[in-house]
């Protein structure tokens, strides 16, 4: 018997709930509505993540098609895999000639990586951190904190902003340079998957 584990994922029409609450990698969700709760389609990845990527597969019964319900699904299970710690890119493939199938990935921010046969392949990246933004921000506010508790709010704004820019830097260029390891680490490993 299946315990439930309170994951769901919520659209503005639509609940995601996976049919297995420990293989979210592996077991389809079903996609309902959030209304009725009647089954709409399924959603699923080809598997665990593997080499900072995984691979999703969306299928919506006939009967509902049309109804926006794939770029729904697509963007937000799209974040939910790249917000897990080893995924930093998604795929999925789309018949050439399937312009609804496009349409719906294109809105849900993929974009057109490479022809493969008949299919294209679509990915999404994890979009990078504002990591400037937020560390100027942090440090800031501290060293306003630290300049006030000093009567000398200017120097302690001039240490924060300066902590600020040195960790925001940081922090972006070890971010980049993480997600360009990953795409080199997943293009290799398609180059190699072709090559047998």
């Amino acid at each position: 018997m299946m315990k439930n584990t309170g994951l769901t994922l919520k659209t503005k029409n639509l609940v995601l709930v996976p049919t297995d609450d420990v293989r979210y990698w592996t077991k389809p969700w079903n996609i309902n509505k959030k209304d009725t709760g009647i089954n709409v389609g399924k959603v699923g990845f080809k598997g665990n993540p593997e080499n900072y990527a995984v691979e999703i597969e969306i299928s919506i019964k006939s009967d509902f098609r049309g109804r926006d319900y794939d770029s729904e699904v697509l963007e937000i299970i799209t974040n939910w895999a790249l917000g897990k710690d080893k995924v930093f890119i998604v795929e999925t493939y789309a018949y050439s000639d399937d312009r609804p199938a496009i349409a719906a990935l294109k809105k849900a921010k993929f974009v057109e990586d490479e022809v493969v046969g008949k299919k294209t392949r679509f990915i999404r990246k994890r979009d990078r951190m504002p990591w400037l933004l937020l560390t100027m921000s942090m440090f800031l506010s501290g060293g306003f904190a630290i300049g006030y508790t000093i009567h000398s709010v200017v120097q302690g704004l001039i240490i924060g902003c300066c902590l600020g820019l040195i960790t925001g830097i940081f922090m972006t260029v070890r971010g980049r340079k993480r997600l360009e390891l990953a795409e080199r680490d997943w293009r290799s490993s398609k180059n190699k998957r072709r090559k047998r």
